[in-house]
């Protein structure tokens, strides 16, 4: 998060929120939240994936 905090879960789909700003859908502790995309600068790939481990945003 570009604010520092870190959230851990896993990526179910992409979403728009109330305020129709674009999210990734997460499983986060059995409970499905959105994240928006904007407030996002790394996304780390936790599990063994043959195309990226890590996406840093500008």
């Amino acid at each position: 998060m570009k604010v520092g905090d870190s959230i851990k879960g896993v990526a179910l789909d992409t979403s728009r929120n109330e305020s129709k700003n674009e999210c990734i859908k997460l499983n986060a502790n059995e409970t499905e939240i959105l994240v928006e995309l904007d407030g996002i600068s790394k996304l780390e790939v936790l599990i063994d994936n043959p195309h990226f481990s890590e996406v840093i945003f500008k």
